[in-house]
């Protein structure tokens, strides 16, 4: 189990991420009184644009976009839980 887990984190880089920040990442992997709301999950990461006016310009803004919609419905339907326990979720 702990192999898939970790086998999944390798295929999206967010291992790596995990390993060279750690303690930015810590908020989104281990406990804390401070509920996670959608700004602090965004600020996580860093977002690095292709060329301006480019097609891949153009389609990381939709993806960007996307995401944030994403954050914001888990956000407002209280489901951002996806990165708490179920008994951490704010109330």
């Amino acid at each position: 189990m702990r192999d898939r887990f970790k086998c999944g984190l390798e295929c999206l880089g967010v291992l790596e991420a995990v390993r060279q920040h750690s303690e930015t990442m810590q908020q989104a992997f281990v406990y804390c009184e401070q509920c996670l709301d959608a700004t602090m999950v965004d600020e996580l990461f860093h977002i690095v644009w292709s060329e301006r006016d480019s097609n891949r310009f153009t389609k990381e803004q939709e993806v960007v976009t996307y995401w944030r919609d994403f954050l914001m419905d888990a956000e407002c339907m209280r489901t951002i839980s996806v990165f708490q326990s179920h008994s951490q979720i704010c109330q």
